[in-house]
């Protein structure tokens, strides 16, 4: 039987509020120990590279490094998260960097890649919008109504074209380019349903910033989805131009670092 190595215990987790991301964002923390892995913070950079994925998770891997790497990355000898070895169970990515191993939650990762540019587009009031090519007709109940009334701006705030077309019924017209694979009704009953069960108590930012967070967690790449080398090595791109990359929305880590000390360590070298 294979003994059990135990592993460093160090990396600490703190939950990130995803009520307050539409302020400007804090960096998460964490107490990294000595010969420990750590999460680091990303690379200032004045301009986030473009999307690494806004189509349907079956064209992630077709996206390639060129279209999505800044030059100011490409300046870089030495990125931060490294270079892209390979996928883990198609859940991690594994990638090596001067320091040693790092290991990415893919996931996680794009999840707050995603987050971080429709807050941004939100805040800019530059949601782009796919239209539908057939509006689609919403159900809804007097009370869900009542929301949209009361929230139509917002709504065409964050990309959503909705207009009513009957006393409980609603059109859809246009959602965000990030969400154009959603099912559009259970779009719009999510977020009616996030409105109304925290209107009373909650800002509309806060509510807003708890809506965009779910969005972007429902659109990002799944684990079990295979990715190319160069579609591995384009998120650990934006990763480094993205703030708040540590985590994702909900406050678990995107990413850690093992140095090769720490490497040597777990394998009793040089004891």
């Amino acid at each position: 039987s294979v003994p059990h190595v135990p592993m460093p215990q160090s990396v600490v987790t703190q939950k990130v509020d995803s009520s307050t991301p539409l302020r400007e964002p804090q960096q998460p923390a964490f107490i990294p120990q000595a010969d420990s892995p750590v999460l680091l913070k990303p690379m200032p950079v004045e301009q986030s590279a473009m999307d690494l994925m806004t189509s349907r998770p079956s064209d992630h891997a077709v996206e390639t490094a060129e279209a999505t790497t800044s030059p100011n990355v490409q300046s870089e000898a030495a990125p931060v998260l490294g270079v892209a070895l390979t996928q883990l169970h198609d859940i991690f990515i594994l990638a090596q960097n001067e320091q040693g191993l790092v290991i990415v939650d893919m996931h996680a990762a794009h999840e707050r890649i995603l987050f971080e540019k429709m807050k941004r587009d939100y805040q800019q009031q530059s949601m782009p919008v796919q239209t539908l090519l057939v509006p689609v007709t919403v159900e809804v109940t007097s009370h869900e109504m009542l929301a949209w009334e009361s929230h139509q701006a917002v709504f065409e705030s964050v990309g959503l074209q909705i207009s009513a077309i009957g006393p409980t019924q609603l059109s859809l017209r246009g959602v965000p380019v990030y969400l154009k694979d959603m099912e559009g009704q259970d779009l719009v009953h999510q977020i009616l349903a996030e409105l109304m069960s925290h209107e009373s108590s909650r800002r509309s930012e806060e509510v807003w910033s708890t809506i965009l967070g779910n969005m972007a967690c429902h659109q990002a790449i799944k684990a079990h989805h295979t990715l190319s080398k160069e579609a591995m090595n384009a998120l650990l791109r934006q990763m480094e131009q993205t703030p708040n990359s540590g985590y994702c929305n909900h406050g678990r880590p995107t990413w850690v670092q093992y140095s090769i000390k720490e490497l040597d360590k777990l394998f009793l070298r040089g004891q």
